[in-house]
């Protein structure tokens, strides 16, 4: 197993992105997770807004409930989410996401299905 995490460029991100499980460690299993730490996050872009060819699951959790919000904006509908919660972005669906409230030790981690 590689040395966590691998960070790979993604389209759209303003910076690379974190992967624990992909397919420079381990092969094609047919989904890759990606995401991190967001304490650090607050009310800031860190991508444009971008799609990818596969299905993306978010899941997003703080360690006190609805201690942390996410604005998420997803073909053109925007929505917030509050932790614990799983946001689902379809394939091919432009989206960003804005981090709008959150507390130390708060987790956001992508799980994209499918070749991408």
């Amino acid at each position: 197993m590689s040395k966590l995490p691998i960070f790979k460029s993604v389209e759209g991100h303003h910076h690379a992105v974190p992967f624990f499980l992909c397919r420079e460690n381990c092969g094609d299993v047919g989904f890759e997770i990606a995401g991190g730490k967001i304490d650090h996050l607050l009310n800031q872009d860190v991508a444009d807004v971008h799609s990818h060819n596969v299905d993306e699951y978010y899941l997003l959790i703080s360690p006190n409930e609805g201690a942390a919000e996410i604005e998420v904006h997803i073909d053109g509908v925007v929505t917030r989410h509050t932790s614990p919660d799983v946001i689902h972005v379809p394939a091919g669906k432009p989206h960003k996401f804005v981090t709008r409230k959150v507390e130390t030790g708060t987790f956001c981690f992508g799980i994209f299905v499918g070749e991408g």
